[in-house]
């Protein structure tokens, strides 16, 4: 029976050495396997990021993957991230492709338009530009001139006066499209140039036809004024009296 209890002792020592040793070796190689492992550096979005935002860097992270798990796709230099606007909606934790951002040539005016609103372009001068001090994201109200208008009808004659009105009020200013010459001296401003405005569907009918009709000036508005008037517009006669009127008859 002793020799048996001395068999059984011998034997589980060798096959607790056998097991330690066999443990050993499996971490061993683990640990080395995981020291050759080879890692890249990827950059992805630490926030969600909206349509037409401009990305920077604190928009972005950088983390290290298997190479294996390695995306060609993204954009790798965070210098050809950062000021870029996005073209689409991206994910926390996605990878950026030059696809999702717009590229030079395109413009971000689409995504700066408010809900219903439309972009429209008005042609405009230095004098009824607000003398050139008009620029993008400034709110302004437009006003119409149009002439005098004589319909001849069978047996009369009807006589639209020349009038002024205040066209459409607190319209928002999204571009001017216009190249200016500047240098140490002087400050050339082109005779026609376009000054885009966002405005509903109903007050762009009104906008197309107003410049059809008339002579279109802005006014600018002053930072927070967001008041309304109802103004009924001004004929001649609102203007200058009938003092000093002289009819001379055929």
């Amino acid at each position: 029976m002793k020799s048996l209890n001395k068999k059984i002792f011998f034997f589980a020592i060798i096959v607790s050495l056998i097991t330690a040793y066999l443990a050993y070796d499996y971490l061993n190689k683990l640990q080395q396997g995981s020291s050759v492992m080879k890692t890249k550096t990827m950059l992805i979005a630490s926030q969600d990021i909206m349509p037409g935002e401009k990305i920077s860097k604190n928009m972005i992270t950088d983390i290290e993957v298997p190479e294996e798990s390695y995306s060609p796709m993204g954009i790798h230099n965070i210098n050809e991230l950062t000021e870029k606007v996005a073209k689409e909606k991206i994910l926390k934790g996605e990878i950026i492709p030059h696809e999702r951002l717009l590229q030079e040539g395109e413009t971000q005016l689409p995504f700066l338009i408010p809900d219903g609103k439309r972009a429209l372009s008005l042609a405009i001068d230095e004098f009824s530009g607000v003398a050139d001090l008009v620029k993008p994201n400034d709110f302004i109200d437009i006003y119409i001139t149009v002439e005098e208008e004589i319909i001849d009808m069978q047996d009369s004659k009807i006589v639209h006066p020349k009038t002024s009105i205040l066209l459409l009020q607190n319209i928002q200013v999204m571009a001017i499209s216009k190249e200016v010459m500047k240098s140490e001296d002087e400050r050339e401003v082109p005779a026609k140039y376009a000054v885009t405005v966002a405005v509903d569907p109903s007050d762009g009918e009104k906008l197309v036809l107003g410049e059809e009709m008339g002579n279109i000036k802005i006014a600018l508005r002053g930072i927070g004024d967001e008041s309304i008037y109802f103004t009924p517009g001004v004929v001649r006669e609102d203007l200058v009296t009938e003092k000093g009127q002289v009819v001379i008859y055929k």
